[in-house]
């Protein structure tokens, strides 16, 4: 079971750091781990657990009540 999540996460840390990475979200979006959800078609879980580590790699932010993409430098 835990590899199943663990597999899930994977995929959702992927497609998250694409969406990031290829500017489908804008850099200073909120984002939403619902929609997100919705849109890779899994639970929460999983996406919560990639934003996690998005946000310990400095790719994603938490604000007071959402959660943001982290606007990019030229040294990034």
């Amino acid at each position: 079971m835990a590899r199943k999540r663990t597999a899930a996460a994977k995929v959702a840390y992927e497609a998250i750091l694409e969406k990031i990475l290829s500017f489908d979200v804008a850099p200073g979006a909120t984002i939403s781990d619902s929609q997100l959800a919705e849109e890779l078609k899994m639970s929460r879980t999983p996406v919560r657990e990639a934003m996690v580590r998005l946000t310990v790699e400095g790719l994603i932010e938490q604000g007071e009540s959402s959660m943001f993409v982290k606007p990019m430098t030229a040294t990034d």
